[in-house]
């Protein structure tokens, strides 16, 4: 790392150093030798660190390494003689230890405490200074200093009449992964981007299923809360812990924390009987519909029905058998409850599981990524979708579907992007993401294009014309097909209810559950029926990919 970074981070965390030195000693002259000591090895760490992701544990795991070498050296040169005997007496050694024990508890006790009162305690009774030059330093009224005083009192009190214990977070802790977010990541990007670290991960976890303070978090985490406090205030900005009463926090991401095989078994059994009833008993005559689709409203590259049926039964997935319960509030409802919105501007419900060794299910094998929808940057008159899954040769997922690649197609149809040196890499970033082919040195559409008679503007996808020109491919669901959805939607969400807090039992049955059909599950099951067909290299490029845009642009791209 460069200097100038290193002199800031040191400024950053002098005095974080310097409470955790005073916390671990006896004196005010003790805790300066210790932080000169970690001051001058984190420096010297900063000079030579690359690339880390939680620069808080980074200098917290330095800080306790050096603790540890002084304690180390304190024990080896102190009550010694000239022959390397102990000399103090047993008595003396009792009156020490409990001494010490004592010190050592008080000390626990205020890196407990909150910032306001650890900054008060360790200026009065360290610094030895007065109420009066407390509050002029801090900008307090002189009874408010007095009142945080004796709250301090008392809080070290109940604390020093307890066993605190490292918590199982402490000593076992989880990991998530599937990272998700159902919405729209902000600059940053989205759950990822925040989750990045264990500890964040950890603490989010220890506020899923009870409200904790920040002491208690430290305690369940087994890290002094002196190095959890920004980390805490970082993650309750930016949404994913909500501020409660009492200075508690609640964790405001959705996690699956699902630790029994025979749920999950059962719920595979549950949605495989349906999808099974599904491919039987509809999927035949959504076929029959996409065969005689409407090509002056689709373009189907090649006019193959078949590359058209892949994206539709991904549609059947998600518009015909998701159902809401019909007698609580829709899903824009619940999902606007539980969006957070970062400091980046994202807007999403922010998802993750607790990793388990166990083997992934079908739907997780096949299907990795979720419909993510796309505008343009420039606000060209398309939108798209696009879901990948192992059954296409796409190398990323949504985070590389990129929206100027989007732009990009809008001006290939329109003739405004000229084929030159200049914009050769534009054009490998189309072949690669699938929107084109190259056959013979002849640049081709490879994706499904739904001609809109009206100009398509900035919006989700799900809306307009776009779900009427879909619909005609995809009839009513019958009557009893309707039921056995709701009914193995209802067997989910009894399955899966106990393993989530109440209070997102309401996302958790629309979102999770109402959702009962996986777009791969469904496509596992209708190539194992015949109703679709293998893909050829050139359509797994490009399958299920659309695009909505106007008619006349196609028109006069094709003439």
């Amino acid at each position: 790392m460069e200097k100038a970074f290193a002199d800031k981070m040191i400024l950053r965390y002098k005095e974080k150093l310097f409470g955790f030195a005073l916390a671990k000693t006896n004196s005010t002259e003790e805790a300066e030798e210790l932080a000169s000591r970690i001051v001058l090895e984190v420096y010297a760490s900063l000079l030579c660190a690359r690339e880390v992701d939680n620069w808080n544990a980074y200098i917290y795991r330095i800080a306790h390494n050096v603790y540890v070498r002084y304690v180390n050296e304190c024990i080896r040169h102190r009550h010694v003689s000239m022959d390397g005997m102990i000399l103090a007496s047993e008595e003396d050694f009792t009156r020490e230890l409990m001494q010490s024990e004592t010190i050592q508890l008080v000390k626990r006790e205020i890196a407990y405490l909150g910032k306001i009162h650890r900054q008060i305690v360790v200026k009065h009774y360290y610094e030895r200074k007065s109420v009066k030059q407390i509050a002029k330093e801090l900008h307090l009224p002189e009874g408010t200093v007095k009142w945080y005083l004796y709250d301090a009192r008392k809080t070290i009190g109940k604390g020093m009449k307890k066993m605190r214990e490292k918590g199982n977070l402490g000593l076992n802790p989880i990991q998530l992964v599937g990272l998700g977010h159902d919405g729209t990541p902000g600059t940053k990007g989205a759950t990822e981007a925040y989750l990045n670290s264990t500890i964040r991960q950890n603490i989010v976890y220890a506020a899923y299923y009870e409200d904790k303070t920040l002491s208690e978090l430290a305690e369940e985490l087994g890290i002094s809360p002196v190095f959890l406090e920004d980390e805490v205030a970082e993650l309750a900005d930016n949404g994913f812990l909500a501020r409660r009463p009492g200075g508690k926090y609640s964790s405001n991401v959705v996690i699956s924390d699902i630790y029994d095989n025979e749920v999950e078994k059962r719920v595979r059994d549950y949605k495989e009987e349906l999808i099974r009833s599904i491919c039987k008993e509809y999927l035949p005559e959504v076929k029959k519909q996409v065969e005689n689709y409407d090509r002056d409203k689709i373009y189907v590259p090649q006019a193959d029905s078949n590359f058209l049926l892949w994206s539709v039964l991904m549609c059947v997935a998600h518009a015909r058998t998701h159902i809401a319960d019909s007698e609580a509030e829709g899903y824009e409802a619940v999902w606007n409850r539980h969006c957070i919105k970062p400091l980046d501007g994202g807007n999403y419900v922010a998802i993750a599981t607790v990793y388990r060794e166990q083997k992934p299910s079908a739907e997780e094998e096949l299907y990795w990524n979720g419909y993510m929808t796309r505008n343009t940057p420039g606000g060209e008159p398309l939108c798209g979708l696009q879901v990948s899954s192992s059954f296409d040769t796409r190398e990323k997922g949504w985070e590389d579907n990129e929206e100027s690649d989007y732009a990009d197609f809008y001006w290939y149809l329109t003739g405004r992007l000229p084929k030159e040196e200049a914009l050769a890499e534009r054009y490998k970033r189309l072949y690669d993401r699938g929107f084109l082919w190259n056959e013979k040195g002849q640049d081709e559409i490879n994706m499904v294009l739904l001609q809109t008679e009206n100009r398509v503007g900035p919006g989700h996808f799900w809306q307009g014309e776009i779900v009427s020109i879909l619909s005609g491919l995809m009839p009513e669901l019958p009557g009893e097909l309707k039921d056995k959805i709701q009914d193995t939607v209802e067997k989910i969400f009894e399955c899966y209810k106990p393993f989530f807090p109440k209070r997102f039992h309401d996302y958790v049955k629309i979102a999770r559950c109402g959702d009962v059909v996986g777009v791969a599950e469904l496509l596992k099951c209708a190539l194992e029926e015949g109703i679709l067909q293998p893909l050829s290299e050139r359509q797994k490029k490009g399958v299920m990919t659309m695009i909505a845009v106007e008619k006349s642009v196609v028109d006069s791209h094709l003439q």
